[in-house]
Formats: C-alpha cells, structure tokens, sequence
C-alpha cells in the first residue's frame, strides 16, 4: 500500500481495491471495496469483536454503528 496520508489524492492511496495479505477466506476481497462491505476488509475488520480479525486486536472490544455505517 503507499502511502495514504490527507495530501495523498485518494486514487494514489492504493486502498480502494488495494489488496490484503489475510484475506480469511473471503475471495476476491480487497482492503475497500466500493459499494459492496462484503469484500471490504477495512469494514470487516472493523466490525470485528474477537481474534483474528478484531482491529486493532489488542485495545478494542465494542464497534461503534456510526463509524461502521460511515465506512
């Protein structure tokens, strides 16, 4: 992935369609996939309550609606 700091323009960040190295067992998932949350590892994991996916896996438990719904 490079890098995908606010001056990067969005098309050169690499995380729309950018790939994953785990993709636990979802195929064809990418990091966001536009349009569909099924195939999005960010949304995935961020859902995510118990290991492995869980992100970050150490200080987080709960997910928050708004922040899901957002992504």
């Amino acid at each position: 992935m490079k890098y995908a700091g606010f001056t990067t323009r969005l098309q050169e960040q690499g995380i729309i369609g950018g790939m994953v190295r785990n993709n636990f067992g979802i195929e064809n998932g990418k990091l966001i996939v536009s349009g569909d949350v099924g195939n999005s590892f960010l949304h995935r994991r961020m859902a995510a309550t118990g290991a492995p996916e869980q992100m970050p896996p150490v200080t987080r438990n709960l997910h928050v609606k708004e922040t899901l719904d957002l992504i």
